[in-house]
C-alpha cells in the first residue's frame, strides 16, 4: 500500500499547471487621479518611464488646481489637538468643549469617532462620581455635597453635572 510520506516543513508542493506564462504578473498598475467631485482627470495604465509619470502627475495637478483645506478641516484639527491635551491633563470641561466643536463640524472620520468615544468615557466617569455621591447622601451628607459639587465643576456641560449641582445645593440647604 502506497502512503504519502511526510517530506518535512520545507518541502515544495507538487507542480501545478499555471494559466499565465512564467515571469509575467497577473496585473499591471493602474493609477487614476481624481478631482474633488471624484471624476478622473488623468490615469496611468501599466508601467511607464519616470519622466512620463511625472508629466502625468503635473498635468493632473494642473487640471485639479491647488488643494485647499476647508475651514472645517482646520477647526477639526485644532479641536482634536485640544481634546487630546485636555484628556491627558484630565480637564474635562475643556475636553467637552473640544468634543462639541468636533461634533458641530459633523465630518465623518476618525476625529469624530474619537470624540464620541471620549464623550462616552467622560459621561461614564461623571456617572460613577454621581453614584458615589448618592451612596454617601444618608451616611455623610457633607461629603456627598462636596462630591456633587466636584461632579458639577469637573463635568460642566453634561446633564449629570446639572443634576449633581441641584443635589449639591439641596444638601447645602439641608445642612
Amino acid at each position: 500500500m502506497d502512503t504519502p510520506r511526510y517530506r518535512g516543513r520545507n518541502s515544495r508542493p507538487e507542480a501545478r499547471p499555471c494559466s499565465r506564462p512564467p515571469g509575467r504578473l497577473d496585473q499591471s498598475p493602474n493609477i487614476r487621479f481624481l478631482n474633488g467631485r471624484g471624476e478622473v482627470v488623468e490615469s496611468v495604465s501599466g508601467y511607464v518611464a519616470t519622466d512620463e509619470f511625472r508629466k502625468t502627475i503635473a498635468s493632473a495637478v494642473q487640471k485639479v488646481g491647488e488643494v485647499k483645506y476647508t475651514g472645517d478641516y482646520q477647526k477639526i484639527a485644532d479641536a482634536s489637538a485640544k481634546l487630546a491635551g485636555a484628556l491627558q491633563q484630565k480637564q474635562y470641561p475643556e475636553a467637552l468643549t473640544a468634543i462639541g466643536d468636533i461634533e458641530k463640524a459633523n465630518h465623518q472620520g476618525p476625529d469624530l469617532t474619537r470624540a464620541r468615544k471620549a464623550r462616552s468615557e467622560i459621561e461614564d466617569l461623571a456617572t460613577k462620581g454621581f453614584a458615589e455621591a448618592e451612596a454617601l447622601v444618608k451616611t455623610d451628607p457633607q461629603k456627598a455635597a462636596e462630591l456633587f459639587g466636584k461632579v458639577e465643576s469637573d463635568f460642566k456641560g453634561l446633564d449629570i453635572a446639572k443634576k449633581a449641582g441641584a443635589q449639591s445645593r439641596k444638601l447645602g440647604k439641608n445642612s
